[in-house]
């Protein structure tokens, strides 16, 4: 489910993107992704190249490891090298517009995907990220009774997805729920070694936490293994369906990937 997700996001962007660019010779696609490690960026990466044979262009896959300045640096060696199109997965929605206005004006298209950027002409690709965050937050609550502490792991504000996601688990928890409390939520930027570290905090500060929510799974992979080690039983609730989530939640009584 998780491939056919990202091949779908990926080949929706490349096939948008295909129409613009037909007239050139040669086809080459610079991609930013926010980084290229963890498993989803990964898997994205794998569905991309299929999706990019299927359309017989280029793939130019960049990692910005995590970092807005190097995604910014990126995009602009990407410009230099003329790529005939843009595909980003913008780290801040507002940040990146001058630079991927200026992608732009050199003739440049520009696809943003899973983030909603308002930089003119460009196409942004986007999921149904409220209603799925409420989903994941009622299987969250229900699996702890109704009641308890929880706490949640975002991507990084100024995210699309992130910023949404987040509204939509903690409004559904607050109408929903009253007695689910929402001890903390903090920035892990996608990466699992963050995870683990926000996780080595709330496993020493909430000895009453009963669950954890995140925004990705790779952050919370890394959550997870730390909570285990700890001998912490937690429940977990995340979004990409990741095969190493299910393994590394393996001995707690209940996990939730949708």
């Amino acid at each position: 489910m998780k491939f056919i997700q990202a091949m779908s996001g990926i080949t929706l962007a490349i096939a948008s993107i295909f129409a613009t660019t037909a007239h050139a010779q040669e086809k080459v696609i610079g991609i930013v992704a926010i980084d290229l490690q963890s498993s989803f960026f990964v898997r994205m990466k794998e569905a991309g190249d299929v999706a990019a044979k299927d359309y017989g262009v280029t793939t130019s896959w960049q990692s910005a490891e995590g970092s807005l300045e190097k995604q910014v640096s990126l995009i602009e060696n990407l410009i230099s090298q003329k790529a005939s199109a843009i595909l980003v997965d913008p780290l801040d929605k507002n940040a990146l517009i001058p630079v991927l206005k200026k992608a732009q004006e050199a003739g440049i298209s520009v696809i943003t995907m899973g983030n909603k950027v308002e930089a003119g002409e460009n196409y942004s690709t986007l999921y149904p990220d409220e209603p799925d965050a409420a989903q994941t937050a009622r299987a969250l609550a229900r699996s702890i009774g109704g009641e308890g502490e929880v706490a949640a792991l975002i991507g990084a504000r100024g995210n699309y997805v992130s910023d949404t996601r987040e509204k939509g688990f903690t409004e559904t928890i607050a109408k929903e729920f009253p007695n689910v409390k929402i001890v903390a939520i903090q920035p892990a930027g996608w990466d699992p070694s963050k995870g683990a570290d926000v996780a080595q905090t709330w496993v020493s500060t909430y000895p009453d936490l009963k669950g954890i929510w995140s925004m990705s799974d790779t952050q919370l992979l890394g959550a997870s293994s730390i909570a285990q080690a700890a001998g912490r039983s937690l429940k977990y609730a995340g979004f990409d369906g990741d095969a190493e989530m299910g393994v590394s939640s393996a001995t707690d009584p209940w996990s939730l990937t949708s």
